[in-house]
């Protein structure tokens, strides 16, 4: 099941930076609240469960494939990363 929720999110990736090129990569964002942007810029770097703003939220973000969860732990995943990127919402120290 991990196996085949990644190779979903590999390709998630693959058409989003696609659609760079054709200027369309806004349309290909999962529909997001603006609680979940904001959670989703705060798990820029790992965040322990009782941290994070909303745990429904943090919820709603796994589902959608944006984030990693482990052992109480999550963070923004590739895909997440590439949400943030588009919205423009990468922190600072992570851009190259």
């Amino acid at each position: 099941m991990a196996v085949n929720r990644c190779a979903e999110v590999a390709e998630r990736v693959r058409e989003l930076y696609e659609a760079a090129s054709s200027g369309d990569r806004l349309g290909l964002l999962p529909l997001l609240t603006q609680i979940e942007i904001d959670q989703l810029s705060q798990l820029q770097i790992p965040t322990w469960d009782g941290n994070v703003l909303s745990k429904s939220t943090r919820n709603n973000l796994w589902q959608k494939g944006l984030i990693d969860r482990w052992n109480g732990y999550q963070i923004v995943n590739i895909y997440g990363f590439a949400v943030l990127e588009t919205l423009g919402l990468i922190r600072k120290e992570f851009r190259g």
